[in-house]
Formats: C-alpha cells, structure tokens, sequence
C-alpha cells in the first residue's frame, strides 16, 4: 500500500526537545494504538523505562487520537 507520508503524519509531538546530537537511541520502539490502547501503550512504555534505565530508548506512537489532558 503506497501513501504519501504528509498525509498520514500530521503532527508530531516531540516530549524531549533538548535531546543532544551525541545522544542517539539504542533501541526504537514504535506503538500503533487507538483510542482504547493509549492506556496500555502508556503502562507499556514505562515497564520498558523502568526495566532498561541504561538503555537510551526512543518510543514512537502513532494514534489518531491525543487528549491534552
């Protein structure tokens, strides 16, 4: 299935805007969660911090949904 990129992506949230150039991730992690997985995707991701505290991983989440709250 082809699809133009612009299109799909319509948003990026980036929660580290500091992030140093010499800092690269170990280890991407990619969650693709609606609505009802957001929850899940958020216990998910942190088991995964909590468990590889050395590790410098990067958590990517595609959702057609994001509440501000």
């Amino acid at each position: 299935m082809y699809f133009e990129k612009h299109k799909v992506i319509t948003q990026k949230l980036c929660l580290t805007p500091n992030l140093h150039a010499d800092c690269h991730p170990k280890f991407h992690i990619a969650y693709g969660a609606d609505k009802n997985f957001l929850y899940g995707c958020g216990i998910s991701i942190t088991s995964i911090a909590l468990h590889n505290i050395n590790n410098n991983n990067c958590f990517h989440i595609f959702t057609d949904y994001f509440d501000h709250e």
